[in-house]
C-alpha cells in the first residue's frame, strides 16, 4: 500500500510528519533535509528536493503537527514538471540531518499514476 498518490505532470504538498524511533515527533526547526523519488531503494533520484536548516525554501517546508510547538512535519513540494514518469510504484525516502550529527530516515512508497488524458 502506498504512502501517497500523485499523477504524473501534477502539482501536489505532500505532508510527511517525522517521528523519532520512540514514535515522538521530532522538531524540524534545525533539519536539513534531502527527499528522493527514485524507481527502487538506493536507485539514481527521479526527483529530488532539499532544504537547508533555518533556510526558506521553495522545495520543501516544515509545519506544525498534531498540536505540537514546533514544527514536526516536512511539506514536499512537487510541481507539474517534477514528475515526468510512467505510472507505477516508487520509492520515497528522506535524510533528516541535524547539526548534533543525529539522522532520521524516513522511507515509503508512492503510487504514481499516469497523467490523465485532456
Amino acid at each position: 500500500m502506498a504512502d501517497f498518490e500523485l499523477y504524473a505532470r501534477d502539482s501536489k504538498n505532500v505532508v510527511i510528519p517525522v517521528r523519532d524511533e520512540g514514535g515522538n515527533y521530532v522538531d524540524l526547526t534545525t533539519a536539513d533535509i534531502r527527499w528522493v523519488l527514485s524507481e527502487w531503494m538506493g536507485g539514481p533520484p527521479i526527483l529530488e528536493k532539499t532544504r537547508t536548516a533555518g533556510g526558506a525554501s521553495d522545495e520543501i517546508g516544515i509545519e506544525q503537527s498534531s498540536g505540537q510547538p514546533y514544527p514536526a512535519s516536512m511539506v514536499v513540494k512537487i510541481l507539474p514538471d517534477d514528475v515526468l514518469v510512467a505510472g507505477g510504484i516508487y520509492t520515497h525516502h528522506a535524510r533528516i540531518s541535524f547539526v548534533d550529527a543525529r539522522d532520521t530516515v524516513k522511507v515509503g512508497v508512492v503510487d504514481v499514476k499516469d497523467a490523465p488524458a485532456a
